[in-house]
């Protein structure tokens, strides 16, 4: 073979190989567009099928929160009954036992009054008491003020009487002692 033919027949090769190259080319696109279309088609229904069972969802939710909800205020309507209950119950008790108290208070302020009264009778008596006391005292005051003069008084005789028996009684010595030295 001659360059001339390897020439031509690479040539064709190449000419084919380009060929076959557009074609392969063309039908790779033409299947990458038919995938493209598939995925998108199938990419469209997955979202809307997703779409569509988180509608159900939210919807599912929605209810059963509601129902919920209204679970709830029933039952917080019910403790509400129950406790206003239980709080008058309480009120009627607390009103009892406060009266049953007030009454308490009444007949103790009763009794302390009567009692005070008692005593303020008998503070009188005790205060009349220590008046006449304090009379008495201060007459025996009197008295004894009385007394301590007439015996002051008293001693100042028996001291006077006393001064004069001495002075009796030094006389005497001198009298006793110049007789016993006459007579001795």
């Amino acid at each position: 073979m001659t360059r001339k033919e390897v020439d031509e027949i690479k040539g064709h090769f190449d000419q084919v190989a380009g060929t076959l190259q557009q074609e392969l080319q063309a039908e790779f696109r033409s299947e990458m567009g038919g995938l493209r279309d598939g995925l998108r088609a199938e990419m469209g229904g997955l979202r809307d099928g997703l779409r569509a069972e988180m509608g159900e969802l939210r919807d599912g939710l929605r209810a059963e929160m509601g129902e919920l909800r209204d679970g709830l205020r029933a039952e917080i309507a019910e403790v509400r009954q129950d406790l206003g209950a239980e709080i008058a119950g309480v009120r009627q008790g607390l009103g009892a036992e406060i009266t049953e108290v007030r009454g308490e208070i009444a007949e103790t302020r009763r009794h302390v009054g009567v009692v005070a009264e008692d005593l303020r009778s008998e503070i009188r008596l005790v205060a009349d008491g220590v008046a006449l006391a304090n009379e008495r005292i201060n007459q025996v005051d009197l008295r004894v003020d009385g007394l301590t003069g007439e015996v002051r008084r008293g001693f100042a005789g028996v001291r006077v009487e006393i001064h004069s028996l001495h002075e009796t009684d030094d006389e005497l010595r001198g009298r006793i002692e110049a007789q016993e030295r006459r007579g001795a």
